[in-house]
């Protein structure tokens, strides 16, 4: 598996089903040496995520201000809790499994507590309603991860998929040069016997001529002194050309199996490189068949994670 897909999912598979269980409870704090009451929820988020979270929902009533980790607003404009502006205290910190988010509610005259169940009740529904936003905010980012995984998977088994197929055609491709080499060999064989033989034959021509030009001079010195009839020269020239004509004809002929043998090494060669290539390129394709197995898996392992993460969504309580 694909170290950023293996990462992923190592953290995917570690809790992953398990409900999000949402539970208010009141509580009390200490805030400017004085013991306030308020409500408390505790998140399996990350304190620094849910910080950043609680700090945006806060402003959405009224200015925010900060001192000694604690946030404050003084006039807060909550229609759920009150007609009236109401002073807001509030801490954000980190837990065992966590963060847990506090807050207490000056209203002037008391601070809201379940002795007043109606203002009670409006807070505790705001903080359970902030729970299950920053929840469904996690949810969604993990949704996305686990979505950018499964197109990294995707992307992978495609690739793999793809060298697969570039592998099968080089593999067709050997198999064509290797029929065509050992045609191009039997050729070779052909030629060379072929070339030997006018090889023989022309060294035996050469003979005959070399010997027909050599009679006709002998009958010429014979008769030295006489003069010679234009057929007489004409036949020692004809007899010279030919003998000349049949040692240009071996010389080209010596060229043409020179040729031929260098040819036949180079055939040798490449039938040998191509030989080593199908091994080569089958045990391409066995290592190829078993990543394509292995990115299959894994993207169906990606799915499963995306319908997992998404189902997630159902289990915040």
């Amino acid at each position: 598996m694909h170290k950023k897909l293996l990462l992923f999912f190592l953290l995917f598979s570690i809790g992953v089903v398990k409900a999000q269980k949402i539970k208010i409870q009141e509580s009390s704090e200490m805030v400017e040496n004085i013991s306030r009451t308020g409500m408390y929820v505790s998140l399996e988020l990350d304190k620094k995520d849910v910080e950043k979270l609680w700090s945006k929902y806060l402003k959405a009533y009224g200015k925010t201000s900060s001192s000694n980790g604690v946030l404050l607003i003084h006039a807060a404009d909550m229609k759920a809790i009150s007609s009236y502006p109401c002073r807001v205290f509030s801490i954000v910190s980190a837990t065992a499994t966590g963060a847990k988010v506090w807050w207490a509610i000056d209203l002037g005259a008391k601070f809201v507590s379940k002795e007043s169940e109606a203002e009670y009740k409006g807070a505790e529904k705001m903080l359970y309603e902030f729970a299950v936003s920053a929840y469904r905010d996690d949810i969604n980012k993990q949704i996305e991860d686990a979505e950018g995984a499964l197109l990294a998977a995707t992307k992978i088994h495609e690739k793999e998929v793809n060298e697969g197929i570039d592998l099968q055609d080089k593999i067709d491709n050997s198999g064509v040069q290797k029929v065509e080499l050992e045609d191009k060999l039997k050729v070779n064989k052909e030629d060379y016997v072929r070339l030997n033989r006018e090889i023989d034959n022309n060294l035996a021509e050469q003979k005959v001529a070399l010997q027909n030009s050599e009679n006709i001079k002998a009958v010429q010195h014979a008769k030295e002194g006489q003069l010679q009839t234009n057929e007489e020269k004409k036949a020692l020239t004809d007899a010279v050309k030919v003998q000349k004509e049949k040692v240009n004809e071996g010389e080209r002929l010596a060229k043409d199996l020179a040729k031929n043998k260098q040819n036949r090494v180079d055939l040798e060669a490449k039938q040998k490189k191509n030989a080593a290539d199908m091994v080569e390129f089958l045990k391409q394709k066995e290592q190829n068949q078993k990543d394509q197995a292995a990115a299959a898996i894994d993207v169906e392992k990606m799915k499963t994670a995306v319908d997992v993460v998404k189902n997630k969504m159902n289990t915040i309580e």
